[in-house]
């Protein structure tokens, strides 16, 4: 039980910083635009 726990609080920190990261790419890509 405390793997799955594990597991699932990692993939939700990956999810969470990938998120971030797209959110950041299309800030920088509308600036580029304009």
């Amino acid at each position: 039980m405390s793997c799955i726990s594990i597991y699932v609080y990692i993939s939700t920190n990956i999810l969470s910083v990938s998120f971030f990261y797209i959110q950041n790419v299309i800030k920088y890509l509308k600036y580029l635009k304009y």
